[in-house]
């Protein structure tokens, strides 16, 4: 028979063994996802790569031509500029190696959001928690948001909170053995209570206007400086793009 505590030792060591680090939080990255299309860039030759960021005709210019995926699928007209030029972003800095997500997986929420089944995620979709609705008292009252999962260690890191980990290791039995599908459960869950919703990523933020989905845009949370309101600033920015 093998005692809690042992089991959590083991768990605790064997998930810092096998979670990559990869870590896309930097000043250089919010900076650039902060910013305002069309605005001008700090000064510095790590910038010079995303001047044409600048102008904005120009940098939707080179939207279509590298998003083409997401620019010529059926529901295009519903995902806001915004998410548009947020996927580029995150696009240019993997590109130049200032990051490293999976921002393929922005195109596939949405067509597993639109019933399209040429949809592929890394990981299996009870992993991603979707159409969650805001307060409806708070600053987002009729918004939804669904998690993605951008960074390629984003779901094990999720399994290795230590809350998540002290879940599992109290899910064992007497010998030692851990019961896989009841600790997707716990972890997967959506209610505010349960350790699941302490998962760190992004989200994507979308609203549903006469029976349709609009996709607004991709956040960061759980992160120091991207409160409500910032946010919600954004999204606004996002709306005023789509009606020039």
């Amino acid at each position: 028979m093998v005692a809690n505590d042992e089991i959590r030792e083991v768990v605790e060591n064997t998930m810092q063994g096998i979670i990559p680090y990869i870590n896309e939080r930097s000043w250089f990255m919010d900076c650039l996802y902060k910013h305002s299309i069309g605005s001008k860039l700090p000064r510095g030759k790590k910038f010079d790569s995303f001047r044409i960021i600048e102008r904005q005709s120009l940098w939707f210019e080179s939207i279509k031509k590298s998003q083409w995926q997401i620019i010529n699928c059926e529901f295009s007209d519903r995902i806001s500029p915004l998410v548009l030029s947020q996927m580029q972003v995150m696009f240019y800095a993997s590109i130049y190696g200032y990051c490293n997500l999976q921002i393929d997986n922005v195109l596939n929420m949405i067509k597993f959001l639109e019933g399209d089944e040429n949809y592929t995620f890394p990981n299996s979709t009870n992993m991603t928690k979707h159409r969650i609705p805001f307060d409806s008292s708070g600053l987002f009252s009729g918004y939804e948001h669904s998690h993605i999962g951008l960074l390629p260690n984003s779901y094990l890191s999720m399994y290795g909170k230590p809350k998540n980990i002290k879940s599992i290791a109290e899910g064992a039995d007497e010998f030692g053995a851990i019961n896989l599908e009841e600790v997707d459960r716990v972890v997967q869950s959506t209610a505010p209570h349960n350790q699941g919703r302490r998962q760190t990523g992004h989200w994507l933020i979308t609203k549903e206007v006469e029976g349709q989905l609009y996709y607004l845009g991709v956040f960061p949370h759980s992160f120091k400086g991207y409160d409500d309101s910032w946010i919600y600033r954004k999204l606004q920015e996002g709306v005023q793009l789509w009606k020039n």
